[in-house]
């Protein structure tokens, strides 16, 4: 979600939840990368350095055990998923919650972040 204000009004975008919009969120984040290991894994898209990197955060050996781990071990939690969006080649000595360099490069599309607060700017206030 992001929040900005002009003249004095305030103005949100995004943050409406997973079922209507949650872009940009870690779990959104990391949901796609997770998509896009799948995605890696079986040939959709070319092997990149997210393949490995989270290979190796999840401590698997098999692709589909990511399935497993996520599904069954975890049950889905949204925590755990989104803890993933941290997963990136950074130095160890990085701070946990530094943005995910192979997450965001594999993506390549457009999420809502601070960055939209900038669009804002151009956009003609709307009385709500």
């Amino acid at each position: 979600m992001t929040y900005g204000e002009r003249r004095g009004t305030g103005h949100r975008v995004g943050g409406w939840g997973e079922l209507f919009g949650d872009e940009g969120s870690a779990y959104w984040v990391a949901a796609r990368g997770l998509n896009a290991f799948s995605r890696m894994s079986d040939g959709r898209m070319p092997r990149g350095p997210l393949y490995d990197l989270l290979r190796q955060r999840l401590g698997i050996t098999s692709d589909l055990d990511a399935v497993s781990l996520v599904i069954d071990t975890w049950g889905g939690a949204r925590g755990s998923i989104a803890a993933l969006a941290t997963t990136s080649s950074l130095p160890s000595t990085a701070p946990s919650s530094a943005p995910s360099a192979a997450i965001s490069s594999t993506l390549r599309q457009p999420a809502l972040t601070s960055a939209s607060a900038v669009a804002l700017d151009a956009m003609p206030l709307r009385k709500a």
